[in-house]
């Protein structure tokens, strides 16, 4: 509802502050950096008071558009996974040292497994990524030795 409402604010604001008359012929800006004199060269006309504050409140939002688009790409990108799932296994281990929350590194196990199996098909980092595998892995072998020893030789037994 939020976004919706913005969209009518700006194009209410376009339509009153920057009418494109059909004998104009105006290129839209392709970036945020479009300079007013550069519209006015091609447009063949110069831009009003109006129409100068309407190009810089697009350029704007151009600009505010492109910063997220690249935030979001940089926070979605395969190497974070990737390291990610390096962290995740190595806290598998630190876990172990504290007895009070060592039941928790098999969870970041799990986590740092499916991380880097991820990782690998999003083509992030190899090496991190299989060392967060690798590391979650020998985790569950050796939870899983320890497990058949204990059951083939139970303690005071």
């Amino acid at each position: 509802m939020k976004h919706l409402l913005q969209a009518c604010c700006t194009a209410l604001f376009l339509t009153l502050v920057f009418p494109l008359y059909s004998s104009v012929r105006v290129k839209s800006p392709a970036s945020g950096d479009v300079a007013t004199e550069h519209f006015e060269r091609h447009s063949a006309k110069k831009l009003t008071f109006g129409q100068r504050l309407a190009l810089r409140y697009v350029q704007k939002k151009i600009r505010k558009h492109q910063k997220k688009s690249a935030r979001a790409r940089i926070k979605d990108s395969p190497d974070n996974l990737a390291t990610f799932a390096l962290v995740l296994g190595v806290l598998t281990y630190g876990l172990l040292a504290i007895q009070s929350v060592a039941f928790l590194s098999f969870f970041f196990a799990i986590g740092a497994v499916v991380a880097g199996i991820l990782a690998l098909k999003r083509r992030g980092n190899k090496l991190r990524s299989i060392l967060g595998i690798v590391l979650g892995g020998v985790f569950f072998a050796v939870i899983f030795i320890g497990l058949i020893k204990f059951l083939l030789d139970p303690p005071g037994g």
